[in-house]
């Protein structure tokens, strides 16, 4: 793949000590932080923002 794109970025609800398979998921792909927190519009939720550099 030619892509110009060199990191790529996701969000998921925060889950307390992250337990559960989509982070765990996350995080075994070398997803880490970028922002902890973060609520979107519309959303009473707490969101994580995370990335990583691509290829995968």
């Amino acid at each position: 793949d030619n892509r110009a794109e060199q990191q790529v970025l996701l969000s998921t609800p925060e889950i307390n000590g992250e337990a559960n398979r989509a982070w765990r998921l996350y995080r075994r792909l070398g997803f880490t932080d970028v922002i902890r927190g973060y609520h979107f519009a519309g959303d009473p939720r707490a969101f994580a923002i995370l990335g990583r550099s691509l290829p995968l």
